[in-house]
């Protein structure tokens, strides 16, 4: 990424990194405490992926964050989709959890996008 505010968007993004990979790792403890398997390969989340292969050749700071913000956007909206499918109590707190704190990152990277520069 390059851009005039690098370091507080590299920052926040880290913040946002260890946060997302706990709610990650408590997705996949619970998978199996309640008898599933974690399937976290790189190849298993690629072939069962809705997002789109993000985009190399972007540099901007601002494509990334309007990159990241549409990526965001769909992993919250298909957890609220599939959170009525939860029969498990806890499980459900913790996907709740998760899109609770995926909703609050999304507004940060959306107050971030400089408006003047998404038409």
């Amino acid at each position: 990424m390059r851009g005039s505010n690098f370091i507080a968007v590299h920052e926040m993004l880290d913040t946002f990194r260890t946060s997302l990979i706990t709610h990650l790792d408590n997705v996949a403890e619970r998978a199996v405490q309640i008898g599933g398997t974690a399937l976290g390969t790189t190849q298993a989340v690629s072939n069962t992926s809705h997002l789109k292969a993000y985009p190399v050749e972007i540099h901007d700071v601002q494509d990334h964050l309007k990159e990241l913000a549409d990526r965001y956007a769909i992993v919250a909206n298909h957890l609220r989709d599939t959170i009525d499918e939860i029969e498990d109590p806890i499980s459900e707190d913790i996907i709740h959890a998760a899109l609770e704190d995926l909703d609050q990152y999304l507004w940060f990277l959306e107050a971030n996008i400089d408006q003047d520069k998404t038409a």
